[in-house]
């Protein structure tokens, strides 16, 4: 089984944020799978599960906060027996321009709170990512914390609606 966890906050006020990216993309790619999510109590998550080119997949929305999202992968990665090799992470990257996808199979949280989270949690650094470009909060003159935390203007959200069909093939293609 491989498991696809999507980074983000809980709750409909951090919806259209920049750092719910791997929310969105999840999204997305359940809804391209004909899947449903379920809220899974012990998961912490919403989760659904599937199938991809035959192989078992289960895709997974943490609800703890961003910074605490390791805990959900540990807690699934334990349960259902998944490698740290088997997780795919999909998250936002403030180092990326708007709208470019780099993946990479292992390697540091590179100040991403929620992927230390998850090196922290599952004690390796090798573990899958598909990280998604929200640009620099250095353009705007904005503190990382706040910048991350607004909406894509509408500009912004045409980029990412082509960039998420774009990160949904890959994924798919990667599994």
């Amino acid at each position: 089984m491989k498991l696809i966890l999507g980074l983000g906050n809980p709750g409909q006020k951090y919806a259209k944020n920049r750092h719910n990216l791997g929310f969105m993309a999840l999204d997305a790619l359940v809804k391209n799978l004909g899947l449903a999510f379920k809220k899974s109590e012990r998961a912490l998550s919403w989760k659904a599960e599937g199938y991809i080119s035959g192989q078992k997949i289960m895709l997974a929305k943490p609800q703890t906060f961003m910074n605490d999202s390791g805990q959900t992968a540990a807690k699934v990665a334990r349960y259902y027996k998944i490698k740290p090799e088997d997780i795919w992470v999909i998250y936002d990257d403030l180092d990326l321009p708007l709208g470019k996808i780099r993946i990479r199979n292992k390697g540091s949280a590179g100040g991403h709170l929620g992927v230390a989270s998850l090196i922290d949690y599952l004690k390796t650094e090798n573990f899958n990512r598909l990280k998604i470009g929200i640009g620099s909060n250095r353009e705007k003159n904005l503190p990382a914390e706040i910048y991350v935390l607004q909406n894509f203007s509408s500009r912004e959200e045409k980029i990412i609606r082509k960039t998420i069909k774009e990160a949904t093939k890959k994924i798919i293609s990667l599994l």
